[in-house]
């Protein structure tokens, strides 16, 4: 993989060759000095950006389009879960919203947390997240449960995300060619949902990657960005310049978090 940062009219240029042969650039604005990694979350979302507009392209050649489109919500109401420095990210937008918005979302996440704890799952979720990741039976039956619950995410609004522009990998990485109906049905036996492959995935690599090394992947469910919080804060958050922790995550994404999928 070869990283080239260079001047640009306004900022920075990021260009990344992968060793896949699959080619990107995008504008790097990283704050000066030494950064955590949720510093330099919004150049990783906008790399997210260019590696999917390049998984849509791939898939397009081979007559395959996106079905997702906006007002499809169907995913709006799975488990989304995000790495501990989205659910920082994210409880900082929070803070920031209008105080009519902020006391929405706020009471939209109480009666998240209290329909789960009613329903026996709240303990369930954040422990199979936080500790057993590597435990997909576990997680996929967490998944299946919350469902069936049917809670919308706080930021769904009119059918739409409300926080768009800063809504978690898993949220962007999650690209189906199948009808939108199956995405209704997801655990319904015999349900053939299609995604589009990606050749990188960015998601799982922030999840387990604290900003200079490897950790085990921790997720954090969206229903619980604020009860984790203060708790999140309290962790330690190596810093580096902004360079050398986004080459450190590139080196982590490639070395661990190829998929078969990826082709030039």
């Amino acid at each position: 993989m070869d990283i080239r940062i260079s001047d640009a009219a306004s900022g920075k240029n990021l260009h990344i060759d992968f060793a896949s042969g699959i080619s990107v650039s995008c504008a790097f604005f990283p704050p000066e000095g030494e950064v955590a990694l949720v510093d330099i979350l919004p150049e990783i979302f906008s790399l997210s950006n260019e590696l999917i507009a390049h998984a849509l392209a791939a898939a397009a050649a081979e007559g395959s389009r996106a079905s997702c489109e906006k007002g499809c919500v169907s995913c709006c109401y799975q488990l989304i879960v995000m790495s501990d420095h989205e659910a920082l990210l994210l409880a900082h937008i929070v803070s920031l919203m209008e105080p009519k918005e902020r006391a929405r979302v706020k009471a939209a996440l109480r009666s998240m947390l209290q329909i789960l704890e009613r329903h026996g799952l709240l303990a369930e979720m954040l422990d199979s997240h936080a500790n057993c990741f590597t435990d997909s039976k576990r997680l996929v039956e967490v998944q299946k449960k919350y469902w069936e619950l049917q809670l919308a995410c706080p930021f769904l609004v009119d059918g739409a995300c409300s926080v768009y522009a800063f809504r978690p990998l898993v949220c962007r990485q999650y690209m189906v060619s199948s009808p939108r109906e199956c995405c209704a049905q997801i655990f319904k036996p015999g349900n053939m949902m299609k995604k589009i492959p990606l050749a990188y995935d960015l998601g799982s690599a922030l999840a387990s990657f604290n900003g200079a090394a490897a950790k085990p992947t921790l997720a954090v469910p969206i229903p619980a960005v604020l009860l984790v919080n203060g708790l999140l804060e309290s962790f330690p958050r190596p810093k580096a310049s902004a360079e050398a922790m986004m080459a450190a995550f590139l080196a982590h994404l490639e070395e661990n978090f190829t998929r078969s999928a990826a082709r030039p």
